[in-house]
């Protein structure tokens, strides 16, 4: 499995096997200063039979909506807080097995496994959200065919 990321200004490819992504300093009560673009490609690995995108939320990131937007097209110049990013999920602590979550509906996003699609995503910090810095991690679980 390979994870994209794409500008989201000109959908220019940034790096094409990402091992993180950052949604920049974003403050409580407001959107990420630019939503994050990805788009994970199967290798040759073998294939999938599901595919799903979770977020985990490892520190302080409390009372946070995660909106997104799935599309097979590179559309440019979406920015956070657009109304096509009107698909949300929230925050799944401790994500060990796809299984657990058969209906992932509201905890993540399922992702067509046959054909890889761009994923805009972006978040707000709630205003509960605990002070100071944090990390917010995704993790991409995967069931093999």
């Amino acid at each position: 499995m390979k994870i994209g990321t794409y500008n989201p200004v000109d959908m220019s490819l940034v790096t094409d096997d990402a091992t993180g992504i950052s949604f920049g300093n974003t403050i409580r009560g407001g959107y990420s200063p630019s939503p994050v673009v990805i788009k994970p490609e199967a290798t040759t690995e073998g294939s999938f039979t599901k595919l799903a995108l979770f977020l985990e939320d490892n520190a302080g990131l409390s009372s946070t909506s995660f909106r997104y937007l799935k599309s097979a097209v590179a559309i440019e110049g979406i920015g956070s807080g657009s109304a096509s990013l009107s698909n949300h999920f929230t925050e799944v602590a401790g994500v060990e097995d796809f299984s657990s979550y058969s209906n992932i509906s509201g905890y993540g996003a399922s992702l067509d496994a046959s054909a890889p699609e761009f994923i805009w995503l972006d978040c707000k910090v709630g205003v509960n959200a605990s002070v100071g810095s944090a990390a917010v991690n995704y993790r991409f679980i995967f069931e093999y065919a």
